[in-house]
């Protein structure tokens, strides 16, 4: 942004005013700094390019105002832009040469001054909770905080020795005293920001189900947001909803080939039989290979949408787990797919992918992992492969006082780099005393993602600063619960159900 400039004389403003990507201009006088469609924010230099034999004067003004008169070389002035509100403004260059006659080249440039602006949810913060927005530097160095309050706007204004086009943005979550909670993001442009979409299934009912004969076999039922197994052992159980009029998903496991049926229209607070003789749509097959002789496990996880973009109404599909050295998955045809895939490697680096375009696609990743001898919070990583986004984190948790922290810090792969976890500011921390933030420990890189949404991290941070850092995973994927949920808490039953489906799975392909 900032930079030695020099005045530019003698025959070099032919070449510069005859630049196809410069603004127009009559041939006297262009605009050197700064350029058409520039952001620039603190004090930005506007040079120009002037004839070296003109000899008149040049005025420059934006939108109207002036900033600047010359007479003489060198026709250049430091314009303090924090004395003007954010905005796109129209610099124009007058030249005025003895005898009267005008001459003028404009470019429109965008002040951003501001660092973050955004709003706050209704009942985003719970009631006993409080919240914060972090701004820092590429150092973890603080450049401004500010608590966020439900349904109210903030706008953060960076320090005036900040120049840095980029920034680390970090929100705090906090239950004084004892739990903290923190997601960073690397890399943020200036602009508007989208706080973080924690989705919380927001259930409007329930439908007990059983079936109408006693199961033979093991069913996995699901409805909009809920999952629980029928069986000899539990003929009858008790599923929440998110929709008034739930669907109800239903699919046989542990048989070689299974089968499923979708039933429509069921009424919250009522109960559901079954008819176990209605399961009998057949469902598809598919076989990843997994051919990295590292991987000591795997788990698909599919989730089906009725329609697109109906997030709150998804229904999970179930996992399926390696078995040799391939995952079998089958699958419904009448949904739409988010999949969400995991599988460990010798190291204990926990990897997921998540691609709304695409069932599944295993990738092999590659990645190293060094943690400083001194300061848990600077690690030195290297990631290279196929995925683009690491997610390291850190924890602290203190029995005697039940104090819990975690922080997930997210930015680009495939480089090698050194991460610094951003500082607390003391008004923070000390709102959380059982807890210090210094004394995290570094627990790894907990996850790696494809894009899935976007072609680089550029664009995959547009994405999040419009939707939030949870907002393409709210679909209910299982680490986003993990991470995101008030509670800290999954929704549904999946600490008690995995094991049973992983040992119902095994059953079918062993």
């Amino acid at each position: 942004m900032r930079g030695l400039l020099t005045v530019v004389s003698g025959l070099v403003w032919f070449f510069i005013t005859s630049c196809n990507d410069e603004p127009e201009g009559d041939g006297v006088v262009s605009f050197q700094e700064p350029k058409q469609n520039q952001q620039v924010w603190n004090t930005t230099p506007v040079s120009l390019s002037i004839p070296r034999d003109f000899n008149g004067s040049v005025d420059v003004t934006a939108n109207g105002q002036l900033i600047a008169n010359f007479n003489s070389e060198p026709f250049q002035v430091e314009w303090n832009t924090r004395t003007w509100a954010d905005g796109d403004y129209t610099l124009v260059a007058t030249a005025i040469d003895p005898d009267g006659k005008q001459t003028k080249a404009q470019v429109t440039v965008q002040v951003r001054n501001t660092l973050l602006t955004g709003s706050v949810p209704q009942q985003h913060i719970p009631e006993n909770g409080r919240a914060f927005i972090l701004i820092s530097d590429n150092a973890g160095k603080t450049l401004a905080f500010q608590e966020l309050v439900n349904n109210e706007t903030y706008t953060i204004t960076g320090p005036e020795n900040f120049d840095g086009p980029t920034m680390t943005v970090t929100e705090v979550y906090l239950v004084p005293p004892r739990l903290f909670q923190a997601f960073s993001i690397t890399e943020v442009k200036r602009g508007k920001w989208a706080l973080n979409q924690a989705y919380e299934p927001q259930f409007v009912g329930s439908i007990q189900v059983q079936s109408d004969v006693q199961p033979n076999e093991t069913y996995f039922v699901s409805t909009s947001g809920d999952y629980d197994f029928l069986d000899s052992e539990n003929p009858a159980i008790t599923l929440s909803t998110t929709t008034t009029n739930s669907n109800i998903f239903v699919r046989e496991v542990g048989l070689e080939n299974n089968r499923y049926a979708f039933l429509t229209e069921m009424n919250g607070g009522s109960k559901f039989s079954v008819p176990l003789n209605s399961i009998s749509l057949p469902l598809k097959k598919i076989s990843v290979p997994i051919t990295d002789p590292d991987v000591i496990s795997a788990r698909v996880q599919l989730y089906g949408f009725s329609q697109p973009n109906q997030y709150d109404e998804h229904y999970p599909l179930g996992y399926f787990f390696r078995t040799g050295s391939e995952v079998r998955i089958d699958y419904p045809a009448e949904f739409l797919y988010v999949g969400s895939e995991s599988y460990y490697r010798n190291r204990d680096i926990r990897m997921y992918a998540f691609d709304p375009k695409k069932l599944f696609d295993f990738k092999t990743l590659n990645a190293q992992v060094y943690v400083s001898s001194k300061d848990e919070r600077v690690v030195e990583l290297a990631t290279y492969g196929d995925f683009d986004i690491y997610m390291i984190s850190w924890y602290f948790y203190q029995e005697a006082t039940n104090s819990s922290a975690s922080w997930v810090l997210i930015g680009p792969s495939g480089k090698s780099q050194i991460i610094r976890l951003p500082d607390v500011p003391q008004e923070i921390s000390s709102l959380v005393p059982y807890i210090k933030t210094r004394e995290l420990q570094f627990t790894g890189v907990t996850q790696v993602s494809e894009f899935g949404i976007a072609a680089s991290y550029d664009q995959y941070l547009t994405y999040v600063s419009q939707h939030g850092i949870a907002g393409p995973y709210k679909l209910g994927l299982t680490w986003k619960e993990q991470l995101f949920t008030k509670s800290g808490r999954t929704a549904g039953r999946l600490g008690q159900s995995e094991p049973k489906m992983l040992v119902e799975m095994l059953k079918r392909v062993n």
